[in-house]
C-alpha cells in the first residue's frame, strides 16, 4: 500500500507540473518569440519490481536551433536590404524626376546655345542662355544639398541605431547573468535572449556562439566582440579620421575603440552600404560631370569673342577642391588641389598616401594614374586634378580628395551680362579675292586661348599647293588632312591651293554677327567630356541608369529576404509555436491523468484504512 501511495503521489505531482506547463503555454500563445514547453517524464526504475512511479526529468523548450539561426541571419539581411532599398529609391527618384533631376536642364542649356548660334546678335537669345545656365547650376545645387542631407541623415540614423543596439546588448548581458544564476524560468529567459538576439541582428550583422553550456557570446561578422557572457561591449559613432565631417562605427571605448570598417548586415550595414554604393558615387559622378561641363563651357567662352569685341568671360564658377588631411598625419605637409581643365575629373574620390619618399594613390581613383612631383611647376596630376604640396610630409601621411563632390558643391553661375556671351570666334578667316586655287575654309578653332597669337592678326601665304608660311615665317608643309596649326589656333582647309594664294586671319570686332563661338558651345552637347567618354546628357543618363540598377537590385534583395523570412518563421513556428487546439487536448488528457492519480491515492488510502480497521478488531 505504501508503494501504491508513493506511485500515486509521484503521478499526481508529475501531472500537476504538466498541467502548469500546458497552462503556461496557453497563457503565452500570443507572446512574440515564446517557445512552447513540455514536461519530460520518465519511469522510476529503482525500487519495487512492480513499479515505483514516475519522475519529472525537466521542462523541455521546444525549439529548432537551425531555424532560429536562419531567422537571425535573414532578419539581418532584410533590415540591411530594406534600408538600402529605401535610400536607393529616394536617390533614384531625386535624380530621374523631371522636377528635380538635371536631364532637362542640360538639354535646355544646349538648346539655348543652339538658338544663340542661329541668332548670334540676339540679346533675347543670349538672355535665355544665361537663364538656362542659372537653371543648370540651381538644379545641380539642389541635388548637392539633397545628397548632403541624405548623407547627414545616415550619420543621425546610425547614431540612433547604435544606441538601440547598445541597449539590446546590455539586456542580453543581464539575461546571460540571470540564466547562469538560475533566476526565474530559464526557458523563458532563453526565449527572451533569442528575441533580443534577433532584434540586435536587425541593427547590425552578428554571429553567436554558446560558451560554458548556456552563455551566449555575440560578435560582429568581422569578429569584434559585442557580448562575452555577462560582459557587454559598446558600439560608438566617432569622427572618421580620414574625413572629420563624417562618423564611423567603432566598438569599444576611448583609446581602445576599434573601427568597424564596413559593417555588414542589419540597419547599420544598410546605411553604410547606401553611403558607399549610392550617395557617394552619385555625388562624385554628378560633380565630375558638371565640373567637366563647366570647364568645357568656360573654355569655349575664353576661345570666343563677345558683342563688345572682348574675349569671353567664364560662364560658370567652380569652388576650390579640398584635400582633407587624415587626423593621424604626423608631417607638416598641406595639399592644395585645383581643376587643371585639360582632362576630365576623376569620377570618384581617392586617397593620396606618402610612402617611400613618393606619393601614391592608396584607395579609390580607379583607372587613374599619378604623375608629377607636387611642386608648383610640376604638380601631382590625377586626371583633371592638379595637386601642389607645401611643407614636408611624413611616412604614411594621407589626404582624402573628392574632386567631383567639391565641384558639385561649389558650382555657380558667373555674374556676366548677355553681351558677354562669346558667340563669335576669336579670329575671322577670309581668302584673298585674287586667289587662284579652289581652297575652302572649313573651320577655324582656338586651341589655346591663353596664347597671344590666338587673337592676333595673321596671314597665310602658299608657296605652292603643299607648302605655306605664316606671317612670312618658316616654310611649312600642308598635311594630307588639310590642317594648318598656328599660335593658339587651328585652321581646317579643303580643296587645292595655288602658289601665291593668301588667307587672312582678322581679330573679330564688336557686333560681328559671327556665330563660331556659339556653335562651338552648342557642339559640346555631342562631345565626350567625361572620364568615361560620355556626352553631358549621356553621362547623366548613365548615372541615372546605374542608380536605378542599384535600386532595383536592393528591392529584389529585400523581396528575397522577405520570402526567406516567411519560410524561416513558418519552420520555427512549426516546432516552437503554441497550437491552442493541441494544448486544449493536452489539458483534457492531463486532467484525466491527474484525476486518475488522485484516484490511485484515494484507493491506497481506502485500503490502508481497511487494514487499520482489521487490526483494531
Amino acid at each position: 500500500m505504501s508503494d501504491m501511495l508513493r506511485i500515486g503521489t509521484s503521478a499526481l505531482l508529475a501531472y500537476q507540473r504538466s498541467l502548469s506547463t500546458t497552462s503556461h503555454n496557453v497563457a503565452n500563445a500570443g507572446v512574440e518569440g515564446y517557445s512552447r514547453q513540455r514536461v519530460g517524464l520518465s519511469a522510476q526504475v529503482a525500487g519495487s519490481p512492480f513499479g515505483s512511479g514516475v519522475t519529472v526529468t525537466g521542462v523541455e523548450r521546444m525549439t529548432d536551433v537551425y531555424a532560429n539561426s536562419r531567422l537571425v541571419d535573414d532578419s539581418s539581411g532584410l533590415a540591411a536590404s530594406g534600408r538600402l532599398a529605401d535610400i536607393a529609391a529616394r536617390v533614384d527618384r531625386l535624380m530621374s524626376d523631371a522636377d528635380t533631376g538635371m536631364s532637362g536642364a542640360i538639354s535646355e542649356f544646349f538648346a539655348a546655345a543652339q538658338d544663340v548660334a542661329a541668332e548670334p546678335n540676339s540679346l533675347a537669345a543670349r538672355e535665355v542662355l544665361l537663364g538656362s545656365a542659372e537653371s543648370l547650376t540651381s538644379r545641380a545645387g539642389a541635388l548637392s544639398s539633397a545628397l548632403n542631407r541624405l548623407d547627414g541623415e545616415i550619420d543621425q540614423r546610425a547614431a540612433s541605431v547604435v544606441e538601440e543596439a547598445n541597449d539590446l546588448i546590455a539586456q542580453m548581458a543581464r539575461v546571460n547573468r540571470d540564466i547562469a544564476a538560475g533566476a526565474g524560468s530559464v526557458n523563458d529567459l532563453r526565449d527572451e535572449r533569442d528575441r533580443l538576439t534577433r532584434q540586435l541582428s536587425e541593427r547590425i550583422g552578428i554571429r553567436t556562439t554558446l560558451q560554458d553550456g548556456d552563455q551566449l557570446n555575440v560578435y560582429t561578422r568581422d569578429g569584434h566582440a559585442l557580448l562575452l557572457g555577462a560582459q557587454p561591449g559598446r558600439l560608438q559613432m566617432q569622427s572618421d579620421p580620414s574625413d572629420p565631417s563624417r562618423q564611423r562605427l567603432t566598438v569599444g571605448g576611448g583609446n581602445g575603440s576599434i573601427p568597424i570598417a564596413a559593417p555588414s548586415g542589419g540597419e547599420l550595414g544598410g546605411l553604410f552600404s547606401a553611403r558607399g554604393q549610392i550617395i557617394d558615387p552619385a555625388r562624385d559622378r554628378l560633380g565630375a560631370l558638371v565640373g567637366d561641363l563647366a570647364t568645357a563651357v568656360n573654355a569655349a567662352q575664353a576661345a570666343g569673342t563677345d558683342l563688345d569685341g572682348a574675349a569671353g568671360a567664364p560662364l560658370f564658377r567652380l569652388g576650390a577642391l579640398g584635400a582633407v588631411p587624415n587626423a593621424a598625419n604626423t608631417g607638416g605637409a598641406t595639399l592644395a588641389a585645383s581643376i587643371a581643365g585639360d582632362a576630365p575629373l576623376p569620377e570618384g574620390g581617392f586617397t593620396l598616401r606618402y610612402s617611400g619618399g613618393a606619393w601614391q594613390i592608396s584607395s579609390g581613383g580607379q583607372g587613374q594614374s599619378l604623375s608629377g612631383s607636387g611642386s608648383a611647376a610640376d604638380p601631382l596630376r590625377i586626371g583633371g586634378v592638379a595637386v601642389t604640396v607645401s611643407g614636408t610630409p611624413a611616412e604614411g601621411d594621407r589626404f582624402r580628395l573628392r574632386p567631383g563632390a567639391d565641384a558639385l558643391a561649389g558650382l555657380q553661375t558667373s555674374s556676366i551680362g548677355a553681351r558677354q556671351i562669346a558667340a563669335a570666334g576669336a579670329l575671322a578667316p577670309t581668302q584673298d579675292a585674287a586667289n587662284a586655287g579652289t581652297l575652302e575654309l572649313r573651320a577655324l578653332e582656338t586651341t589655346d586661348a591663353s596664347n597671344p597669337g590666338a587673337r592676333a592678326p595673321a596671314e597665310i601665304v602658299f608657296d605652292d599647293p603643299n607648302s605655306y608660311r605664316i606671317d612670312g615665317g618658316a616654310l611649312q608643309t600642308l598635311g594630307g588632312d588639310g590642317r594648318i596649326d598656328g599660335p593658339g589656333w587651328s585652321l581646317q582647309l579643303a580643296g587645292r591651293a595655288e602658289a601665291g594664294d593668301r588667307i587672312q586671319l582678322t581679330p573679330t570686332g564688336a557686333n560681328s554677327g559671327d556665330n563660331a563661338g556659339a556653335s562651338r558651345l552648342a557642339a559640346l552637347a555631342s562631345m565626350p567630356l567625361t572620364a568615361s567618354g560620355s556626352t553631358p546628357a549621356g553621362g547623366y543618363a548613365d548615372l541615372v541608369a546605374s542608380g536605378g540598377v542599384v535600386s532595383r537590385q536592393a528591392e529584389a534583395s529585400r523581396d528575397g529576404f522577405e520570402r526567406l523570412m516567411a519560410a524561416d518563421e513558418a519552420a520555427a513556428s512549426a516546432v516552437s509555436g503554441v497550437n491552442l487546439d493541441e494544448e486544449a487536448a493536452n489539458l483534457l488528457r492531463l486532467q484525466q491523468a491527474y484525476q486518475a492519480a488522485s484516484k490511485v491515492i484515494a484507493v491506497a488510502d481506502d485500503l490502508f484504512q481497511s487494514l487499520l480497521a482489521a487490526v483494531r478488531r
